[in-house]
């Protein structure tokens, strides 16, 4: 189950002042968000790599977390795996 992938979810690292100022929340590679069964969202995750780490923080928070980034698949991931496709001709 995909919301299985997110229990638990544990940081590497903490980012550092520079390393936090690198990594680019305004645009992020990653926008993770999960809502709760009555359609607020729970979680809001900005996920954004740079050249040494990927890098992880709420939309609210400030604390800049690393993860490891063969994570990324497992917490997004890519848009083909929910498209429908055309069932095969028989």
């Amino acid at each position: 189950m995909l919301i299985g992938r997110f229990s638990p979810l544990v940081a590497s690292s903490f980012a550092t002042p520079a390393q936090a100022d690198s990594a680019q929340f305004t645009h992020p590679t990653v926008r993770v968000r999960l809502y709760a069964g009555g359609g607020e969202p729970t979680i809001d995750l900005l996920i954004d790599s740079t050249k040494t780490a990927v890098w992880v923080r709420s939309d609210t928070g400030r604390t800049v977390y690393g993860i490891d980034s063969w994570q990324v698949p497992n917490l997004a991931p890519p848009e083909t795996m929910f498209r429908l496709g055309r069932p095969n001709a028989r």
